[in-house]
């Protein structure tokens, strides 16, 4: 297992945000990294992007159809050997040192499997500051609310991170095991924390890591609502038969 982290980016038709994201990641990257990109099968033109890339070094998987995130996702941890994977959305920006931020939260406990951290719109507003439970409920920390300095700044255990961008380590693979591939889009990282909690490991917000997102994913509300309802509804019956609790 290498001293690296693998940087595992899913593209589908994202080219206008991906450009910005692979500039972001070179600029503000310190922690040593390997760049895989998983294409699955674009027709915005990513392709002449992402053959630039391959030629100055990253791993390049091209698909011959969507396969979704989490069979995408797969694809990058076995096409690579660091010691983290970082899965990151193609419509995000990341923000100096967030990286080494996030692997030194990593190693500062053995049982951390999972690092997330916080995220803000264009505009300043908190969309995401990992997911606490309270009198069984889930609740979603700082959602809509202005990113003002020292809000959630402290670390925190989570029952789930946002996917946008999503650390593991590599060591636990073997003992949480891959992503569930029924889960199209939507719900595949919340089912992986839930399963490396249920093993007694911890799901950690980092809060001084901040990555702009931009939601980009190139499909319609409808077909998005779509996707959410059925990974939802297969992520209840896993998790909760379908009670309708956290998740």
């Amino acid at each position: 297992m290498k001293e690296y982290a693998d940087i595992v980016v899913v593209n589908y038709n994202t080219r206008s945000f991906l450009e910005g994201c692979i500039k972001s990641i070179k600029e503000y990257t310190h922690y040593p990294y390997h760049l895989i990109i998983i294409d699955n099968n674009s027709r915005d033109g990513s392709r002449a992007f992402i053959d630039k890339l391959q030629q100055k070094g990253a791993t390049v998987i091209y698909n011959q159809k969507n396969l979704g995130c989490a069979k995408a996702w797969n694809q990058g941890i076995r096409s690579g050997k660091g010691k983290y994977i970082v899965f990151l959305n193609p419509d995000t920006l990341v923000t100096p040192g967030w990286l080494t931020k996030m692997v030194a939260c990593a190693e500062s406990d053995k049982r951390i499997a999972v690092v997330g951290n916080k995220q803000i719109n264009a505009n300043g507003i908190i969309i995401h500051a990992g997911v606490v439970e309270k009198d069984g409920q889930a609740i979603y920390r700082g959602v809509g609310e202005k990113d003002d300095p020292g809000k959630f700044d402290q670390v925190c255990d989570c029952i789930d991170v946002c996917g946008a961008c999503y650390l593991i380590k590599r060591e636990y693979i073997s003992k949480i095991g891959y992503f569930d591939e029924r889960f199209f889009m939507y719900a595949e990282e919340t089912d992986y924390s839930f399963r490396a909690r249920a093993l007694g490991l911890r799901v950690v917000y980092c809060p001084v890591t901040i990555v702009h997102f931009k939601d980009g994913a190139p499909i319609s509300f409808k077909q998005r609502q779509r996707i959410h309802q059925r990974s939802c509804r297969l992520f209840k019956k896993k998790w909760f038969k379908g009670s309708g609790e956290i998740g």
